[in-house]
């Protein structure tokens, strides 16, 4: 599924359920998805499917750093 489609179906549930949500769209710097909803915070970050097991830890480990920082 692509990233975009992913992060629309995130925003559509996010909101239906009362959260106000900021998304990063294309190439755009910074986290993918900001979800608030009275005292939480999500963050969310989306990444594409590996075609490897390794390319699909590499992501898991750059969502860590991406968070961290």
């Amino acid at each position: 599924m692509e990233i975009s489609l992913i992060k629309q179906h995130l925003q559509k549930w996010l909101v239906n359920n009362n959260w106000r949500v900021s998304v990063r769209w294309g190439n755009e710097q910074g986290i993918d998805l900001v979800a608030q909803k009275e005292k939480n915070r999500w963050i969310i970050e989306v990444k594409g499917e590996g075609d490897y097991q390794q390319k699909n830890a590499n992501y898991f480990i750059n969502v860590l750093g991406e968070i961290l920082t």
